[in-house]
């Protein structure tokens, strides 16, 4: 053997050593990925839901951002848009690295106070948690809650914890107790329940007589209270939710709701909302703030629905205005006044009114006036109704002497009954 044929078996032996080594790596290597874990994919079968205040309207834009541990967004989005009239949506193949989401709405919707469509958008949000879910309904109560959760999640509260703290300290607000609440994103006003019915009730609170701008200022506004505490301690907004639910007509809300959803030919049931609000009226401790104010004076003088004066200007002299019936009324609020004047009829009166010149004369707009007695010489009585504009500021000339009764509704619930003389 020569040497040239000894170092030619050497190097064939050396590379099938390497040709070996090379394979064990590869297979190795392969044995290690397949033993990886793989990142889990989530929304892959989609995200669906309801955007709600009232039901949100066909076209509202949605937005959903994929968000990391910290509620920070990692810059995967996507967008889709409510497909019917009755705030339903569905984000369609996603793929997300993370399971926290945030859900942004942006649109018209339905007013369930006054049975009309909003005149401007209004934006509510979402957070979720989607590992084991792909509902997310949008609502009020998930746009409350949104920043107090984002909150005690970055002073280091799971956002699981953080959820449930916050829902539980929003109920608090409204005077609600229940131990067990299914989380915001799973509740829906058109179905039954316990559940569905605290949040209609919210959802009408907050709305109240505002118009959609002030809905969202207010929203704005209890956000920023509640943030760090939980606890609404504005006065100011706290009068706000209860000043405008003690005007509610629940029976009217209810219908205008169910009109609502039978005119979209959906399946509903609408919950007991009613309960909800008027525990939160006899229960809270918010101050009452009327939302129809009732000033001491009028264009023609002290005015008869001012409930702290009793006694009115008295003339003998047609042309002499000489007090008012007075309400300012910027959320036009149904307003029915019923008034008596028992004129007094002694012999030698001037213009001798207790023959034939009745001393009650009006001047001005704001009232719809109708008799609701029979003439008499000496007593009549009289109903004031509001028509639709703002302010109601009627001039009222009371001859001679007399006295009567006053008895004021603010959408037919009585909030003045007394006796005035002039």
């Amino acid at each position: 053997m020569t040497l040239n044929s000894i170092d030619m078996s050497k190097i064939k032996n050396r590379v099938s050593v390497i040709i070996i080594l090379v394979i064990l790596v590869f297979a190795c290597e392969k044995s290690e990925d397949q033993n990886k874990v793989k990142p889990e994919v989530y929304g892959k079968d989609g995200i669906k839901g309801l955007v709600q205040k009232g039901p949100f309207i066909n076209g509202t834009s949605l937005t959903l951002y994929e968000l990391n541990a910290s509620l920070g967004q990692t810059g995967k989005s996507f967008s889709t848009q409510i497909i019917d009239n009755q705030g339903m949506f569905e984000f369609e193949d996603i793929n997300l690295s993370e399971p926290l989401v945030e859900i942004r709405a942006n649109g018209f919707y339905f007013n369930e106070i006054t049975g009309e469509k909003s005149i401007a958008q209004l934006t509510l949000h979402a957070l979720s948690d989607i590992t084991d879910s792909t509902q997310v309904n949008v609502n009020i109560l998930s746009e409350l809650e949104k920043g107090r959760v984002d909150y005690l999640v970055k002073i280091g509260e799971s956002f699981s914890n953080a959820k449930e703290q916050a829902q539980q300290e929003i109920l608090s607000i409204f005077n609600i107790e229940m131990d067990s609440i299914l989380s915001s994103e799973y509740l829906d006003i058109s179905l039954p329940g316990d559940d569905n019915a605290i949040l209609l009730a919210i959802s009408a609170i907050i709305q109240g007589f505002r118009t959609d701008a002030e809905v969202a200022e207010l929203l704005a506004n209890i956000d920023s209270d509640i943030r760090e505490d939980g606890v609404l301690n504005s006065t100011t907004f706290q009068a706000e939710l209860v000043s405008h639910a003690k005007y509610f007509n629940l029976h009217e809300i209810r219908q205008n709701l169910e009109q609502r959803y039978e005119s979209l030919g959906v399946i509903f049931s609408i919950p007991n909302f009613e309960s909800i609000i008027q525990n939160f009226l006899s229960s809270t401790e918010f101050e009452f703030q009327g939302i129809v104010e009732y000033p001491e004076n009028g264009s023609g003088g002290p005015n008869l629905l001012n409930p702290n004066i009793y006694k009115y200007n008295s003339t003998d002299n047609l042309g002499n205005w000489n007090n008012s019936i007075t309400a300012i009324n910027p959320k036009n609020i149904d307003l029915r006044v019923e008034i008596t004047f028992n004129q007094d009829c002694e012999p030698g009166d001037t213009m001798d009114v207790c023959t034939g010149i009745w001393g009650l004369w009006v001047d001005g707009s704001g009232w719809e006036i109708s008799y609701i007695s029979d003439y008499s010489p000496d007593t009549q009585t009289f109903t004031f109704v509001n028509d639709d504009s703002g302010n109601h500021d009627m001039k009222l000339c009371l001859v001679e002497h007399g006295s009567g009764d006053i008895e004021l509704y603010e959408n037919d619930s009585i909030v003045l009954k007394k006796q005035y003389s002039w």
